[in-house]
C-alpha cells in the first residue's frame, strides 16, 4: 500500500471525458526473419513475467468518493488481461497514416479506474512487416522519468530475451481490509509525516522566499523581454471535445545537434525554434499569427539520479516560442534567453520544492473545480496559462528489443486538456529525433500539418546555419593567405641591402644611409 501525492492524483483529479490524463508511447518494430511464434501471446507471457518489476502494473486506486484525502495505491494481481492487453492489425495497406489514426481512437479513450491504470495493445498487419505496441498508462503512475525507467524492464537492450527471476514474495490477489480503512490510516500517517517535514524545511523555505522576493525587484527596476510571459489567445487554448488527432515525424539527432553547435545552441532549443516556427507558419496560414510570441510550458524533471519511485516528480516551467519572429536564427537567440530566465527560477525554488505533500481537501476542492471549469467551458473565456506543451524526453541511445525485434522508432503520445488543445512531446532514440504531437481535433484537426511545416523550418535553419558559417569562412581564408608569403618578404630586404653597399663605397657621406645587415 502506498499513498498518492497531491501531484500524482491531481492528474486524477483534472481528468474530464474530453481530457483523459494517460500518457502513451507509439513503438515500431522491425521484422525478425527467423521469428515464427505468436506475437500476441508470447508478449503477454512477456508481461506476466515481468508484473512484478513495476509497481503500478499490479496496484489500482484505492479511495472514497467523500474522503477529504488523496487516494492509495492497493496491491491488485487479480489482473483481467483481455482488458489490459488487446490485440489489433491494421486494414491493408497498413500504412503509417493508418496507424496514427488508431492511436488517435485508442488515445481517446479514458482508462478504468477500477483496474489497474494501464493498457497495452500490439497491432500487427504494418505494410513494412514487423508490428508495433502503443502502450497507455495513466499520468497518475509515473511521470517522463519514470517512464523511461521502465523501459529498460519492458524492453531488452539486446535480442536476446533477458531471463527474469519468480517474485520472492508470493504475489497476494487483494488486500482483506476495507480499502477506505487503509485509505483513513495511511493519509493520517502521511499527514503527521509531512507536518515534520514542513519544520525541518522552514530555513531553505525562508532562503527561497528571500531570493524570489530580490527577483521580484530586479524584473520591476529592469524589466526584460525574456520575462514577458503573457499568453496571447489563439484557436489552441479553447474548451476541447473527445477527438484526436495524431501525428509523427522524425528527424535526424546528430544534424539536429550538429546545426545547433554551430551556432552554440543546444538541442532542446533548438527544438523549441522548429516548434515555434511550424507554428508561426500555421497561425499565419489561418490568418491568426497574434503579435506577442506563444508561450510554452515545458516540463523540467526534479527526478535526482538513481531515483526509480514510480511516481510524478515534475513541474512546469513556461518560455517563449518567438513566433513573432520570422528569422530561425533570431528566434533561436529570443528561445535562448527566455528559456535561461525560466531555468534560474526553477533553479530557486526546486530546493524547496516537496512533490510527496499532500493538501487536506485537495480531492473535493479539484474535482469539484475541475467539474465547474469544464461543465462551464470557461476556458473559452478565460486567459490561457499556455499557449501548448513542448516537451523534449532523453531516450535510449543505443537499440532495444521485444521478442529479438529491433525497436525502428518510439513516439510519444501525451496530453492536450481544456484550454491546451495540443502538446509536441519529442523523444530522442539512438541517432533520430521522434515527434508525437497530438492534439484535440476541436483546437487543430490534422497535425500532419504541423509535421509538413516542422520539415520547412528545419530546412530554413539549414540554410540560416549555413549562410552564417559561409559568411564566417573567408574572414578565416584571408588571415591564413599572408603565412606562405612571410618568407619571401624577409629575403627581399636582403637583396636591396647589398645593392647599396656598392655606392656606399664611392660615396663616402652616403654612408649613415646604409641599413645594418639584417644577418
Amino acid at each position: 500500500m502506498a499513498h498518492l501525492s497531491t501531484m500524482d492524483a491531481t492528474f486524477l483529479y483534472y481528468e474530464t471525458p474530453e481530457s483523459p490524463m494517460h500518457v502513451a508511447g507509439l513503438a515500431i518494430f522491425k521484422p525478425k526473419d527467423d521469428y515464427d511464434g505468436n506475437i500476441f501471446e508470447d508478449y503477454q507471457q512477456f508481461i506476466e513475467d515481468r508484473i512484478h518489476l513495476i509497481s503500478y502494473l499490479h496496484r489500482r486506486l484505492g479511495t472514497s468518493s467523500f474522503a477529504p484525502f488523496d487516494p492509495i495505491w492497493i496491491e491488485d494481481y487479480d489482473l483481467d488481461w483481455d482488458y489490459h492487453l488487446r490485440h489489433n492489425a491494421l486494414p491493408k495497406p497498413g500504412n503509417r497514416k493508418q496507424l496514427n489514426e488508431l492511436v488517435e481512437r485508442l488515445h481517446a479513450v479514458p482508462l478504468d479506474r477500477n483496474r489497474p491504470l494501464w493498457q497495452f495493445y500490439v497491432i500487427e498487419g504494418l505494410e513494412e512487416g514487423g508490428f508495433a505496441l502503443y502502450t497507455k498508462t495513466h499520468h497518475a503512475c509515473l511521470d517522463g522519468g519514470a517512464g523511461m525507467i521502465t523501459m529498460d524492464v519492458l524492453y531488452d537492450k539486446t535480442p536476446e530475451i533477458t531471463k527474469i527471476d519468480p517474485p520472492k514474495v508470493p504475489r497476494h490477489a487483494r488486500s482483506s481490509q476495507p480499502e477506505w480503512v487503509q485509505q483513513l490510516t495511511e493519509s493520517y500517517a502521511q499527514l503527521m509525516r509531512q507536518q515534520v517535514e514542513l519544520i525541518e524545511n522552514t530555513p531553505q523555505f525562508l532562503k527561497t522566499l528571500e531570493r524570489l522576493g530580490r527577483k521580484a525587484i530586479d524584473d520591476l527596476v529592469h524589466p526584460k523581454q525574456s520575462t514577458a510571459l503573457t499568453p496571447p489567445r489563439t484557436s489552441l487554448n479553447m474548451s476541447i471535445g473527445r477527438g484526436r488527432s495524431f501525428a509523427t515525424l522524425t528527424l535526424p539527432l546528430n544534424e539536429v545537434k550538429a546545426l545547433g553547435k554551430a551556432v552554440g545552441a543546444k538541442i532542446n532549443d533548438v527544438v523549441m525554434m522548429l516548434c515555434g516556427g511550424a507554428l508561426r507558419r500555421y497561425l499565419t496560414q489561418m490568418n491568426e499569427l497574434p503579435s506577442d510570441p506563444l508561450i510554452a510550458g515545458v516540463p523540467v524533471s526534479l527526478r535526482k539520479p538513481g531515483d526509480y519511485a514510480m511516481n510524478n516528480q515534475v513541474i512546469m516551467m513556461f518560455g517563449s516560442l518567438g513566433t513573432d519572429i520570422a528569422d530561425p536564427l533570431e528566434r533561436l537567440k529570443a528561445i535562448h534567453e527566455s528559456m535561461t530566465d525560466a531555468k534560474d527560477r526553477v533553479d530557486m525554488v526546486k530546493d524547496t520544492i516537496h512533490l510527496e505533500y499532500s493538501i487536506y481537501g485537495a480531492p473535493l476542492f479539484l474535482k469539484g473545480l475541475t467539474r465547474i471549469m469544464s461543465e462551464t467551458k470557461a476556458a473559452d473565456r478565460l486567459p490561457p496559462t499556455m499557449n501548448l506543451v513542448v516537451s523534449n524526453v532523453p531516450g535510449s541511445r543505443t537499440p532495444m528489443y521485444l521478442l529479438g525485434h529491433e525497436m525502428e522508432a518510439y513516439f510519444p503520445v501525451s496530453i492536450p486538456q481544456h484550454g491546451v488543445g495540443l502538446n509536441m512531446t519529442v523523444q530522442s532514440y539512438c541517432d533520430r529525433l521522434d515527434f508525437g504531437i497530438v492534439s484535440a481535433k476541436t483546437a487543430m484537426a490534422d497535425t500532419s500539418v504541423l509535421t509538413d511545416l516542422i520539415v520547412e523550418e528545419f530546412k530554413a535553419f539549414e540554410k540560416a546555419v549555413a549562410k552564417v558559417t559561409a559568411a564566417a569562412e573567408p574572414a578565416i581564408e584571408a588571415k591564413a593567405e599572408p603565412e606562405p608569403k612571410k618568407p619571401a618578404a624577409r629575403k627581399a630586404p636582403a637583396k636591396r641591402t647589398a645593392a647599396k653597399r656598392a655606392p656606399a663605397k664611392r660615396t663616402p657621406a652616403k654612408k649613415p644611409a646604409t641599413p645594418k645587415n639584417p644577418t
